[in-house]
């Protein structure tokens, strides 16, 4: 995040926005152990892993002119996780 922050800082001057999607676990869909995803989703406000789907979305606000006037920014999307970690 502090990367993105340095990038929007330098590239904003050129006509560049730089901001970042800040995934959470998308761990239920990509072969991961049973045992393991039960535990992390327990950490999970939201209860349940993110289906891969549901970044598109956000990644094609990102890319076109909806977020035009954003630079710097984060958009988080991990089921309310980062709020206890």
């Amino acid at each position: 995040m502090g990367f993105a922050k340095y990038l929007a800082t330098y590239w904003t001057a050129k006509g560049v926005s730089v901001n970042a999607l800040c995934p959470g676990g998308s761990g239920g869909y990509n072969n991961q152990l049973r045992d393991f995803v039960q535990k992390f989703t327990n950490l999970i406000p939201m209860g349940r892993m993110v289906n891969i789907n549901e970044y598109k979305a956000a990644g094609l606000f990102l890319v076109f002119d909806a977020s035009s006037y954003m630079t710097g920014a984060y958009l988080i999307m991990d089921g309310g996780g980062r709020m206890y970690w």
